[in-house]
């Protein structure tokens, strides 16, 4: 029975819990990030004599009463170990452990959502705190990015939308002169030096065939430049009749490149299709059919 008893508190003993530590910046350890995952506990490594600050997302305010710790805290107060202080109303937390503390917690609720947080003291003169910890939402993120491409879409549709008004005939013509793009991928990433930020396209996506971007205002249009595996070479581009600011290269491409004078804009495709569409009905205009009639000799 005592082996057994033995046992169980040596298994007991062994559990070990996990926790999420905030990754350092490239440019300053002492600067994090951290991904919110909801259910999960929050590991943020202090220092006494250093406040840490975290900060939550945009939008999110700390609830009255929303916040407690295990050991008591008070900023004002000598005879507690810490001070830990939930700004009610804000999306920030002020974290300063006093000379005897050695390590707490933080339960938080906020209008969103809910967090846990492990406080740890550094001991060791050379292991540095952590100045500012600043939570990321990637799955938030990533949803938002899916409206505002849902956004431009739907743009484009209502567009298409307004030609069905016209007479057969009208619309047949229109589109054959001024066919309108139908947006088949928005996954582009750019990156521009600090000369090519004023050319910089306010909108890309690609239809399959051609790829498209739309400039800001009286944007001076660029030199493109396809990438591949011999260096660069120029494309075919033109502008459209119906918009002066959208460019049309006739060229799908993993990768262009925007110059002009010494600035640089680097465009990546990253749902890149070499094959791209192919033309339906005979032809490459959204919504028109080829049809042959009578003899062919």
């Amino acid at each position: 029975m005592k082996k057994l008893i033995l046992a169980l508190g040596l298994a007991v003993h062994g559990i070990s819990y996990a926790a999420i530590t905030p990754k350092a910046l490239p440019t300053d350890s002492r600067i994090r990030t951290i991904n919110y995952v909801p259910n999960d506990v929050f590991r943020i490594t202090v220092k006494k004599g250093t406040v840490t600050r975290i900060v939550l997302g945009e939008g999110e305010r700390i609830l009255e009463r929303g916040a407690a710790t295990g050991y008591p805290s008070d900023c004002e107060k000598d005879d507690t170990n810490w001070c830990i202080f939930a700004d009610t109303g804000s999306n920030l937390v002020w974290v300063k452990p006093k000379d005897k503390a050695t390590r707490n917690n933080l339960e938080l609720r906020t209008n969103k959502r809910d967090y846990s947080f492990d406080f740890q003291v550094l001991n060791n003169a050379k292991e540095k705190p952590m100045y500012r910890v600043v939570f990321k939402y990637p799955q938030e993120e990533e949803e938002k990015r899916k409206q505002e491409e849902a956004q431009r879409y739907n743009a484009y549709a209502a567009q298409l939308k307004e030609e069905s008004q016209l007479t057969e005939f009208l619309v047949l013509q229109h589109r054959l002169a001024n066919a309108a793009p139908v947006p088949k991928n928005w996954n582009y990433r750019q990156a521009a030096n600090s000369k090519g930020k004023h050319f910089v396209p306010e909108m890309l996506f690609d239809d399959g065939r051609f790829t498209y971007m739309r400039f800001k205002g009286n944007t001076d249009i660029p030199v493109v430049f396809i990438e591949g595996t011999e260096g660069e070479e120029k494309v075919n581009f033109h502008i459209s009749k119906e918009d002066p600011k959208l460019l049309i290269v006739e060229a799908l491409a993993k990768k262009f490149v925007l110059r002009q004078g010494k600035g640089v804009v680097s465009i990546f495709n990253e749902s890149y299709d070499p094959v791209g569409v192919a033309p339906q009905d005979g032809t490459t205009v959204e919504g028109v059919k080829r049809v042959i009639t009578g003899d062919m000799n």
